[in-house]
């Protein structure tokens, strides 16, 4: 992706200005801030290491402002506490996230509907208050010294940036690296999910979709990156990330009490014929489910399944009997879609399944939530006998005995 500018100024809200409307990070710096260092949360005796958060959703902020919010949701993607979709979301980032923050910030409008004036930009630290009000994190820190930020991302966890964008950083080099180069274009919010301790470099994600940089991502060298943090830059990191997990709301689940899990669904119902041996069925029409994040999970008509993904008993205990046949009730339509993504998982390895298996899960436990008939409680319940599955799985694939 090339620079968007034509070299006209964009106001933001705190009168300062920006050549390309996606660079709208505004410096907002909290004297506390700095008594709340991550240098705190790394015990004293630790040593610079090598480290990279894995983040699998990709989110794109397109031609519109809310990098603010983009590289908050990209942080609640990532290792080592993932958040799935739903909630996650580009909808989200911008309107949970970016929205809220320009609400609670020291300055006049925004970009939110009914905004007066309307103006793009936020900063760092709303971000972060937001995510805090949300019940997402329980604090956050900040670094704003290149020792600070390298210790953070390797034993910590992953850093949201709020830093000056240059020309130079629009477009990484041949070797994945971006560059402090050219003219300021203006303030840029991203996230850091890697330091390479051996190369002096960071792993960054940005909010400009998988075509930019390496499935967008990019390096940059220590050096850039202690300029940055020098001319007004800053990181964040979020503390009491373990603890965010889905809570019950209002008679269904819900990460933030703000958003709802039931914003996609399914296309299409199960017909099924069984089979001569009574155990197997064949699936007659084709199943969609689109999830919170717009993407589709398939199961084609003549797919033969046996219900296995829900395992029929946990030890002792008869999980058939307790929630009921993968064959019948409300959950239907979600174990026909899990059995065909558990069957893609079964000829992995050992480690592809294991990640692989997880995201076919989650993606379960979604459709769960989002079907009408199927309570909070059955939800779980059925979740946590599939991950116990997935779980003994994995551990056959390893000792090769599957």
């Amino acid at each position: 992706m090339t620079d968007n500018t034509d070299d006209r100024l964009i106001m933001l809200r705190n009168g300062q200005t920006t050549f390309d409307p996606r660079l709208d990070r505004i410096p907002q710096f909290d004297d506390r801030s700095r008594m709340y260092g991550v240098r705190e949360l790394v015990p004293s005796k630790k040593k610079p290491r090598s480290k990279f958060w894995r983040c699998r959703l990709h989110f794109d902020q397109g031609t519109e402002g809310a990098c603010v919010g983009f590289a908050n949701g990209h942080e609640l993607a990532a290792k080592p506490a993932e958040v799935p979709s739903p909630p996650l979301s580009d909808r989200f980032c911008r309107e949970s996230i970016y929205w809220e923050a320009q609400r609670i910030d020291d300055y006049e409008g925004g970009a939110y509907p009914g905004a007066t004036p309307q103006y793009e930009g936020t900063s760092v630290l709303a971000g972060a208050k937001v995510l805090k009000a949300l019940g997402a994190i329980k604090e956050y820190r900040f670094s704003f010294g290149l020792d600070d930020l390298i210790l953070g991302v390797g034993y910590f966890g992953p850093a949201v940036m709020g830093t000056l964008w240059y020309s130079g950083m629009y477009r990484p080099d041949r070797n994945g690296h971006i560059h402090v180069s050219g003219d300021i274009r203006g303030g840029h919010s991203y996230l850091v999910v890697g330091v390479d301790v051996r190369r002096h470099r960071f792993r960054i994600r940005n909010s400009w979709g998988r075509t930019w940089g390496d499935d967008g991502e990019a390096w940059i060298s220590f050096k850039d990156m202690l300029r940055l943090l020098q001319e007004d830059g800053e990181a964040v990191f979020y503390s009491g990330r373990e603890v965010r997990f889905l809570r019950l709301k209002s008679g269904r689940i819900s990460m933030f009490p703000a958003e709802g899990t039931r914003l996609q669904g399914f296309d299409g119902n199960p017909q099924i014929e069984f089979l001569d041996d009574g155990r197997r069925a064949k699936l007659l029409q084709n199943l969609t489910y689109t999830d919170g994040c717009g993407h589709d999970h398939f199961a084609k008509a003549g797919m033969i399944f046996d219900g296995a993904s829900i395992p029929r008993w946990i030890g002792p205990i008869p999980v058939w009997s307790i929630i009921g046949s993968p064959f019948t009730g409300a959950h239907r339509r979600a174990a026909v879609i899990h059995d065909a993504e558990c069957e893609v998982c079964n000829h992995m390895d050992a480690a592809r399944y294991r990640e692989e298996r997880e995201m076919a899960d989650a993606t379960f436990l979604e459709m769960l939530f989002w079907l009408p008939g199927v309570s909070d409680l059955k939800a779980l319940v059925m979740w946590k006998a599939v991950r116990v599955q997935a779980w003994w799985r994995y551990m056959q694939k390893r000792l090769r005995i599957a």
